[in-house]
């Protein structure tokens, strides 16, 4: 089957040709010059206009269910080979390795600098499912950021045999991190995987150009979607909300989660707006729903979706987990403590032991319910198995849990020991 490709930001070619062409696994996308949706030439450097060329494929290969970091061929073509070098270091921030073939000549394109053609591989995924275990982000004692911890984490949820890792979000403590901390930790965490599971970076920030900034170095740093909340000031259902996702799918290629979450963290949105997301814009394609009770937001997104929606992952550490399953849902989205308990517990579930996934649940649950009210709960749990070096909280310059939280918290602990896989209590 062979299927013509045309964006509606893209604009439309004045020749008899298509700007992408889907043959199988295969893209080939025409050659795309700096020219905005009207077909104005844009860009006044050299460098402009090479990003605004790629940017133009990018917007292509995202239509056709890809991305330029799947090229396979690069044909590129400059008004002289003195721009080699610089085109070289610009072309570098879209591609990662393995890098793909290339041809570099110099031509005459009538006034501007730069045409760039490829072909690209579509990639046959099954759509993700299971626990996508949340990191939550260590600090030393002194409240500086533990890298070194971070990375031990990262290896302690892959040993769990979870499904996914996030970072950056609400139980990352993600309000706490400057700018560069961010940047950092999602660079640790990306390199810790090393392309072993999904990684799904938190971009949420207080403006479209925050989270913008964030969400393309998500992609440079290899993650594989990004997931947001809307930012403070907006207001459920209003144009600024679709605005806002709109321009972020823009921004870069991976794919959207949106993040459904009731105040004060996060903003209520009705199904119906959150299922016009989905449908309208062509990168959302996921959800995180966790507003109050999640079940019926679930089952109303399902329905109203349709298939621009690749799924949806529950949230609320996974307290629902057995009938977030039963309506639908491809996965959920706890702190990770006890993913690994968390994991097995899916793994049940979608082997058909559901007798056996709810006797497992029902072991677990404790915990989950005593880290709804205990602030500290997942870092002092991740401290005794040995993964964090502290328990540190940044916003609350210590952890809140005292001798008797610490006491309680054991004993619950004491009757699920032996279901953690490795990292014993201490």
């Amino acid at each position: 089957m062979i299927e013509s490709i045309q964006p509606a930001s893209v604009h439309v070619p004045r020749g008899p040709y298509s700007p992408g062409l889907k043959v199988g696994n295969l893209l080939f996308l025409a050659g795309a010059g700096p020219f905005d949706a009207e077909g104005k030439r844009v860009g006044v450097t050299f460098a402009d206009q090479v990003r605004a060329t790629l940017d133009n494929l990018e917007l292509v290969a995202n239509e056709a269910g890809t991305s330029l970091k799947n090229a396979v061929r690069i044909g590129a073509f400059l008004s002289t080979l003195n721009y080699f070098d610089e085109f070289n270091s610009v072309i570098a921030e879209y591609m990662t390795e393995p890098y793909p073939a290339r041809t570099t000549v110099p031509v005459d394109l009538r006034g501007r600098d730069i045409e760039i053609d490829a072909v690209v591989y579509i990639p046959e995924t099954e759509p993700w499912h299971g626990v996508f275990a949340i990191l939550c982000t260590p600090f030393h004692e002194d409240g500086s950021l533990d890298l070194v911890s971070l990375a031990r984490e990262v290896q302690f949820c892959v040993d769990g045999g979870v499904h996914g890792i996030v970072t950056t979000v609400n139980a990352s403590e993600v309000w706490t991190l400057s700018a560069r901390e961010r940047l950092s930790v999602v660079e640790t965490a990306a390199k810790g995987l090393g392309g072993a599971l999904p990684l799904v970076v938190g971009v949420s920030g207080g403006s479209l150009a925050i989270s913008a900034e964030f969400a393309k170095h998500a992609e440079q740093s290899g993650a594989d979607a990004v997931i947001a909340m809307p930012p403070p000031s907006t207001t459920s259902g209003g144009i600024d909300i679709r605005g806002y996702y709109a321009g972020l799918a823009d921004s870069m290629g991976l794919p959207v989660m949106v993040q459904n979450h009731d105040a004060p963290l996060g903003t209520r949105m009705t199904p119906q707006f959150v299922s016009q997301l989905v449908k309208e814009i062509p990168s959302v394609s996921w959800i995180k729903e966790e507003i109050v009770p999640p079940g019926p937001a679930i089952d109303a997104e399902l329905s109203l979706c349709g298939d621009e929606l690749h799924g949806i992952l529950s949230g609320m550490a996974g307290r629902y987990m057995m009938e977030d399953y039963e309506r639908g849902a491809r996965g959920t989205m706890p702190a990770c403590e006890a993913a690994d308990v968390h994991a097995r517990v899916w793994n049940l579930l979608e082997e058909g032991k559901s007798a056996a996934a709810r006797d497992l649940f029902d072991r677990l649950l404790p915990l989950l319910n005593y880290e709804a009210v205990y602030s500290g709960t997942y870092k002092t749990v991740l401290h005794w198995r040995g993964v964090l070096e502290t328990s540190y909280m940044r916003n609350l310059s210590g952890n809140p849990l005292d001798g008797g939280s610490q006491k309680e918290l054991r004993a619950i602990l004491d009757r699920m020991s032996d279901l953690f896989v490795g990292y014993p209590i201490s």
